[in-house]
C-alpha cells in the first residue's frame, strides 16, 4: 500500500497542542519583557534628564531646578533655569528640557529638587526617586534612582510594591 502525502488528524491535533503549549508559555514572557523594557527605558531617560540638569547647573554656574510631575497615566519631568532662558525643545519658557511618559508611575512622592552651581543637590541631601510600571507584577518592573548629595546618580532594580 502506498501512502499519500499530508497530515493525519492525529498529527494535526498533536501539532496544535504543542503550539498551544508554546503560546501559553511564550505570551506572558513577552508581556513581562515589554513591561521590563518600558521601565528600563524610562529610567534611563530620567537619569539622562537628571544628568542634564546637573551639567547645566555647572555649565551655567547657577542653580537649576528639576521638577517631576506625576499624573494618573504616567509622569513628566522639567529642567528649569531660574533666569528664564528659553529652550528650543518645545518646552514652556524657562524650561531647558522636558519629558513626558505614560505607563510608568512615580509613587515615591519626590516632586522637585535643584542642583547648585557646583552640581551638588541643594541642601546637600540625598534624593530618592522610584519608577514603577502601572501594572507592576515582576521583579524588574520597579527602579529606584538615587541622587547622592554630590550629584552622582545611580539606579537599581527593585521588587514591586503595592
Amino acid at each position: 500500500m502506498h501512502r499519500t502525502g499530508g497530515f493525519t488528524i492525529i498529527e494535526l491535533i498533536v501539532a496544535i497542542a504543542v503550539l498551544a503549549i508554546l503560546l501559553t508559555i511564550g505570551v506572558p514572557s513577552i508581556q513581562q519583557l515589554i513591561k521590563n523594557n518600558r521601565v528600563t527605558a524610562q529610567t534611563n531617560e530620567l537619569v539622562s534628564v537628571i544628568n542634564f540638569a546637573r551639567n547645566e547647573s555647572i555649565r551655567r554656574n547657577q542653580s537649576v531646578d528639576m521638577d517631576l510631575i506625576s499624573n494618573a497615566s504616567g509622569w513628566s519631568a522639567e529642567v528649569r533655569s531660574p533666569d528664564g532662558a528659553e529652550d528650543s525643545e518645545g518646552c514652556t519658557v524657562g524650561v531647558l528640557r522636558c519629558a513626558d511618559y505614560n505607563g510608568v508611575l512615580l509613587p515615591s512622592g519626590t516632586d522637585s529638587f535643584a542642583f547648585n552651581n557646583r552640581g551638588y543637590v541643594d541642601g546637600f541631601t540625598q534624593v530618592d526617586i522610584v519608577l514603577q510600571h502601572t501594572d507592576c507584577s515582576g521583579d524588574r518592573q520597579r527602579r529606584e534612582i538615587t541622587i547622592l548629595p554630590t550629584g552622582q546618580v545611580s539606579s537599581t532594580d527593585a521588587a514591586c510594591v503595592e
